[in-house]
């Protein structure tokens, strides 16, 4: 026989392979290996899921998207991210330290509230967190770093422009983020 890959004799090989049988994961991951690849039969099921949350009706509707396919994110490990922009340093260094520590958090715990609310009713394990500075930039960052499968958004926050085509943090996470976005409209 003749290899379909290299043109030398030797065992064939499948022209065409289905990508639900042979799925190239980077990391480590549990499996068999098939010429470089784990087979998706072989390997560990569980979704690493970010949700980007701010408090919005568009958040909102982002948690929700979530907890109607709740079956399709069977043991999904989610996480809530609340990304809140800085205070000018000048202000900061005004307020204080520990003023500015609880002002974050009380903002931080007000936007993510209805997103915990939600997803505790429906019964899906969640855990949260929150950062300050640049929403896009952090949400992208935070995805890649923590070796996220998915960010679920929505499409428009509390943005001064919020009702101007998308928004300008989602358009800044879907142009920074190397993982793939769900934005929810």
């Amino acid at each position: 026989m003749i290899d379909t890959r290299t043109g030398k004799p030797g065992h064939a090989q499948p022209a065409s392979r289905r990508v639900s049988d042979l799925i190239q994961r980077k990391g480590p991951r549990t499996g068999r290996r098939q010429n470089g690849f784990l087979r998706a039969t072989d390997m560990e099921t569980q979704m690493k899921i970010l949700v980007a949350t701010d408090g919005s009706k568009f958040s909102a509707l982002a948690v929700n998207y979530l907890v109607a396919h709740a079956d399709q994110f069977k043991d999904a490990q989610v996480t809530l991210l609340t990304v809140h922009l800085p205070i000018p340093g000048r202000a900061a260094a005004q307020l204080g330290r520990e003023v500015v520590r609880d002002y974050y958090g009380a903002e931080c715990e007000k936007a993510l509230k209805p997103a915990r609310s939600a997803l505790k009713k429906a019964g899906i394990a969640f855990t949260d967190t929150w950062t300050v500075g640049n929403p896009g930039d952090e949400i992208s960052e935070f995805a890649t770093k923590g070796k996220f499968d998915m960010v679920v958004m929505g499409s428009h926050g509390h943005g001064f422009f919020g009702a101007l085509m998308l928004g300008s943090v989602a358009t800044r996470v879907l142009a920074g983020c190397k993982v793939p976005v769900l934005v929810i409209r």
